[in-house]
């Protein structure tokens, strides 16, 4: 074993060891793909338009690479603004063995230095996940092997920043203890929804915590396979309705608040039928208040889907280092509540309330680079 650690768990007997051949000619996408420009600071929403796109994977690395210096010039300069604690990449991958999701992977990687990595449906053997692990530049590795040619979970992440103490899995989640550098101590659940509305149901309960627990900072992280919304979903046929309320009963119990998602809308493409996509948002970010306060500029986005159908979420997560965040988050929360709405209105209110106050605060106390430049070559003349 390499300097770091490495854990394998096996949920049923043993199977015929999979190709990895087979495995990676299957997860070869013959239909075009989505690919989005992405938004990273908050308040900052490109709003860009998804464009078709069957080129190769040098079109989306050219792309990914030069998203700084578009950044740059969308928003006039870049702003100083706290360092990044952590970056949390999460992504249904559909099989971590094909040659096209190994290379994208290595861009991720590459361009974005992810603390953690957490991957679903990985259908990939023991020695598929070592190397993994070597080619992308993690420490430390948590797997739950799949069954047969599905499922499969695995958590990566590095030891410079970051100590993860893994405590319950199953095929459908992977729970562990997080401490970053700055003392943070938080619960995160990297979650894998079942397929299945039945087993899901019983997963929700399954993960719904007791009232005495919900003062620990949490943050569930993956694809749920549900929608809080009905607008979550574009396709021929809506969500059930009983599954939409299951699902937010489960966030409600959990004393959870959703994301905004900057840059798309869904995370999940299918393939063309009768010349039509169902789209749906089924992976995001749910955390606690502990949480939010702990982490208060915290973002997500979605990174372009190439070889899955799936894009990759990418968690953001910021240290509320800043004597007055705290006051600007209270404010912004406090400021709006009606008692004849229902909860989940006044939960987007107040989310919407909070980010604007944490706008404008942020461009008062962090000024542009470019600005900063300037003034100091102002002074240095009069000087």
């Amino acid at each position: 074993m390499d300097n770091g650690q490495e854990y394998y768990v096996k949920l049923a007997e043993e199977q015929q060891q999979m190709e990895e051949e087979t495995a990676a000619g299957s997860e070869q996408r013959n239909d075009s793909q989505h690919v989005l420009e992405l938004a990273f600071d908050m308040g900052l929403n490109l709003n860009s338009k998804r464009s078709r796109d069957t080129s190769s994977l040098a079109v989306y690395v050219d792309k990914f690479e030069n998203y700084e210096q578009l950044r740059m010039e969308k928003s006039g300069g870049p702003y100083h603004a706290p360092p990044a604690a952590m970056i949390v990449v999460s992504w249904n991958c559909r099989g971590i063995v094909a040659p096209l999701t190994v290379s994208e992977l290595r861009s991720i990687c590459k361009s974005l230095r992810p603390s953690v990595l957490f991957l679903m449906e990985t259908k990939a053997s023991n020695l598929s996940y070592v190397r993994t692990r070597r080619k992308l530049g993690f420490d430390n590795i948590f797997c739950v092997e799949s069954r047969g040619l599905s499922g499969g979970l695995c958590l990566f992440w590095k030891s410079n920043n970051i100590i993860i103490n893994v405590y319950a899995w199953c095929e459908n989640f992977i729970k562990a203890q997080i401490s970053t550098v700055n003392n943070n101590v938080w619960e995160g659940i990297f979650v894998y929804g079942h397929p299945d509305f039945k087993r899901r149901n019983e997963l929700w309960n399954e993960l719904t915590c007791v009232d005495n627990n919900l003062h620990v900072p949490r943050a569930f992280i993956g694809e749920f396979n549900d929608v809080i919304a009905q607008h979550e979903k574009v396709g021929l046929h809506p969500k059930p309705t009983s599954q939409i309320d299951i699902f937010r009963r489960f966030v409600d119990k959990n004393a959870l608040m959703d994301f905004e998602l900057q840059g798309t809308k869904f995370t999940w493409f299918s393939n063309p039928r009768n010349g039509f996509v169902t789209k749906e948002r089924i992976d995001r970010v749910l955390a606690n208040w502990e949480w939010r306060r702990a982490f208060q500029h915290a973002t997500i986005s979605a990174l372009p889907a190439m070889s899955s159908d799936y894009t990759p979420l990418v968690l953001n997560a910021f240290w509320a280092d800043h004597a007055d965040c705290g006051n600007i988050i209270r404010r912004g929360w406090n400021s709006v509540c009606n008692s004849t709405v229902d909860y989940w209105t006044n939960l987007t209110r107040r989310m919407n309330s909070c980010k604007q106050e944490l706008v404008k605060w942020s461009k008062i106390n962090f000024k542009r680079a470019d600005m900063v430049d300037w003034e100091w070559k102002k002074s240095e003349n009069l000087g």
